[in-house]
């Protein structure tokens, strides 16, 4: 019984690994798709933000897709799993449940505070409460897609 127990394990570790295809979606509003896994490599087509993409290969910075007919790499760092959310507006609207939002955004503030050095306990002290007044108001500010492409495209 061992025997054939060793011999069916070896024989599993022999069988090449089947992938099934999966789908990611593009997470920037200008994702370029190259021919190559590096930046400097032709582009074959700009993507959208919100694209499905089927996965093809993965690696550590790059990852392999596909859209239509056309193949090519991405950085790992403009997919992800999930299609991107879209903008949520509680304004004229009473049905909506930000509970989970909330955290997450509260999360955000405290990572952004402690990137500048932020602790909870600093920012309650007078000498540290502007720098966090500063950082609430910086946290308020909001940039829309339209200018985000606006501005990528006065520097480039």
């Amino acid at each position: 019984m061992k025997a054939f127990r060793s011999v069916l394990i070896a024989l599993c570790l022999c069988l090449p690994v089947v992938s099934w295809a999966s789908s990611v979606y593009v997470h920037s509003i200008k994702a370029r798709l190259m021919a190559e896994p590096n930046f400097g490599a032709t582009i074959v087509v700009t993507l959208a933000k919100g694209d499905e993409l089927e996965l093809l290969e993965a690696r550590q910075r790059w990852a392999k897709v596909r859209l239509k007919a056309q193949e090519g790499w991405i950085s790992t760092l403009l997919i992800k799993e999930q299609p991107p959310l879209e903008v949520i507006s509680v304004i004229g609207s009473e049905a909506i449940s930000l509970e989970g939002e909330a955290r997450l955004r509260a999360s955000d503030v405290a990572t952004a505070g402690a990137t500048r050095g932020l602790t909870e306990g600093e920012a309650l002290t007078d000498d540290k409460a502007s720098d966090f007044d500063e950082l609430l108001e910086l946290e308020q500010q909001q940039i829309s897609d339209e200018e985000v492409q606006e501005f990528s495209e006065s520097i480039q």
